[in-house]
């Protein structure tokens, strides 16, 4: 992390002049108890078992189910690519259809993220794959639409285009991926291969020379020594891929998160190196462990948190996970011993096929949790991106009305077809969170750092940034907000008048990565007989940052906790 909290606390410091008395805190106030009712929007996706979309259907058609519980469907609308003709529909399908067709809705705005992990791939194999991705933007970003690029390697991401809907700027963004994952990368992988062959062959000579000498007793424990040896380098590289694969997920979550806060359709395109179900578990085998692995080492490294957070962070932000793993069986495995004699992995144990084992499950799940479809191998991913074109052309949009409860908890979505005889496939996602208001604030904070603008950021505050004070290779920054009291909603409250705001932070760069949002909710109390003069008055905020040279802007928030007005502030550090 770039960049983090030195001193998140208020000063709470008002205009000397007139600086009304701090009273002992009570609770806030309320303007008065609401019972809100929210929309839960679900995009559908209906194939036959030959692929082809299924149009013309009704609501009468769909079973939607929350926490096993039947929802009734309050809001239905089909978006349909007006080149894709209905399918012809039989019995009481085919007698709704000839009622009347409604009139087609309007087309919803659409936001993509393009992440793309740096993997490696020949120039015959990577042209296929960006050339269809670049007829994907190029197919589905309309004007007012917004594509952003990014890449991640070793635990950077790098922002190559931010939100725009402009082409030729995107594709730019594209011709750069595509140039950086032709090119020279260090492998890791092929790297920790050969120091495990040659371990391996290490182990061995000792082998063969103590047992000779001192027999085989000697012979087994040397081999143990040397084996003890082995497992502490691969459990070192297991231990760093873990760590960024954890890093990876988090940065994705915040790229989701930030695209909350744009209306219509929100899609991520994921290109991903490892997005392993054992993380590190090549490490492993690149040491001649066993395919099965020791059953520690598997919960050690087993991702399912992490991965459970990567689709509930997408389902909470209405956003589509297309997953891919461009590599496919392309990997070069290592060597390993049969019999004391070396032999390809390829030819004795399917070694690729172990690395694309580990990577697809998860891959899968993200997909299906998600709505969205998974893909393995660069012949196969431009079969999915012609998918993914007619999922924003032809679906089905479903919702229900549900009163918000357990906020920030996911609750589970299922929707089936009532008529399961035609063997319909429905695919969407499978989950729904009810956001609190710091989470919905946290999002805004968030994505003001890659589309600054919001129309509902009413509230004004001052931002004073201080100068630099080096500390090694980082350096601190002094932050100081200034509320006016005036702009505070403050409620009767005994012989006081009592309000709140909250603080809100994050960070971003166009290389290094984006932080997590941080808040801290502060609560005044001013005697009746000082509000007036107060009013003219100010709060003023303190803290400071320690960030690095990559850290490029910080996005400012600020809550009424009374009212929930809110302000937010861009400031650029360079």
């Amino acid at each position: 992390m770039r960049l983090r909290l030195l001193a998140l606390a208020a000063l709470l410091l008002v205009g000397a002049a007139d600086r009304p008395k701090q009273q002992p805190q009570a609770p806030l106030p309320t303007l008065g108890e609401t019972i809100e009712v929210s929309i839960v929007n679900v995009d559908v996706f209906v194939t036959d078992k030959a692929g082809n979309r299924v149009r013309g259907l009704t609501p009468a058609d769909f079973d939607v189910f929350e926490n096993g519980a039947k929802q009734p469907i309050t809001n239905f609308a089909e978006y349909a690519n007006s080149t894709v003709p209905p399918l012809p529909l039989a019995g009481e399908g085919a007698r709704r259809a000839g009622e009347g067709t409604p009139a087609p809705p309007t087309d919803q705005k659409r936001t993509l993220v393009v992440f793309v992990e740096r993997f490696r791939l020949p120039k015959v194999k990577s042209d296929p794959l960006f050339d269809s991705m670049k007829k994907l933007l190029h197919g589905t970003v309309r004007p007012g639409d917004a594509a952003m690029v990014v890449t991640w390697n070793r635990g950077e991401l790098k922002t190559l285009q931010s939100y725009t809907d402009d082409l030729a700027l995107i594709d730019r963004a594209i011709d750069s991926l595509a140039q950086q994952n032709t090119s020279a990368l260090r492998d890791e992988f092929a790297q920790a291969r050969q120091e495990g062959e040659d371990i391996q062959d290490f182990e061995l000579q000792v082998q063969e020379f103590t047992g000779a000498l001192l027999g085989d007793e000697a012979a087994g424990s040397a081999r143990e020594n040397y084996e003890e040896m082995l497992g502490g380098s691969q459990r070192m590289d297991a231990l760093r891929a873990r760590a960024e694969m954890e890093q990876k997920i988090l940065t994705i979550n915040a790229l989701m998160r930030s695209m909350a806060g744009f209306d219509g359709k929100r899609v991520l395109l994921m290109a991903t190196h490892r997005l392993s179900q054992v993380a590190g578990a090549e490490f492993f085998w690149a040491a001649g462990v066993g395919a099965t692995l020791d059953s520690l080492d598997r919960l050690e490294f087993d991702t399912t948190r992490m991965v459970r957070s990567l689709y509930e962070t997408a389902n909470a932000n209405g956003v589509t996970i297309y997953p891919m793993f461009p590599e496919g069986l392309g990997s070069t495995g290592p060597s390993v011993r049969v019999a004391g004699q070396r032999i390809e992995s390829n030819a004795a144990a399917g070694f690729e096929y172990l690395i694309q084992d580990n990577e697809t499950p998860t891959l899968k799940v993200v997909a299906q949790q998600t709505g969205g479809i998974p893909a393995w191998g660069s012949s196969n991913v431009p079969k999915l991106l012609e998918t993914v074109r007619d999922d924003f052309e032809t679906y089905y949009s479903l919702a229900y009305r549900t009163t918000p409860r357990s906020l920030d908890k996911t609750r589970s979505i299922v929707v089936k077809m009532k008529d399961t005889k035609r063997g319909l496939v429905v695919r969407s996602r499978r989950g729904v969170t009810e956001k609190s208001d710091v989470t919905r604030m946290e999002d805004k904070v968030l994505a003001s750092l890659f589309r600054p603008g919001d129309e509902g950021a009413r509230l004004k505050f001052g931002v004073k940034v201080g100068e630099k004070q080096p500390r090694g290779k980082q350096y601190r920054i002094p932050i100081t907000i200034r509320i006016p009291i005036a702009a505070l909603t403050m409620l009767p409250n005994g012989p006081n008048y009592s309000g709140g705001f909250s603080v809100y932070i994050a960070w971003g760069s166009k290389v290094g990565g984006i932080s997590d949002a941080s808040h801290q909710r502060q609560l005044f109390h001013i005697p009746a007989g000082d509000v007036q003069r107060a009013k003219r008055s100010f709060y003023t905020y303190q803290f400071d940052i320690a960030a690095d040279a990559r850290t490029e802007r910080l996005s400012l928030g600020v809550v009424d906790e009374v009212s929930k007005e809110y302000g937010l502030r861009v400031y650029e550090l360079h």
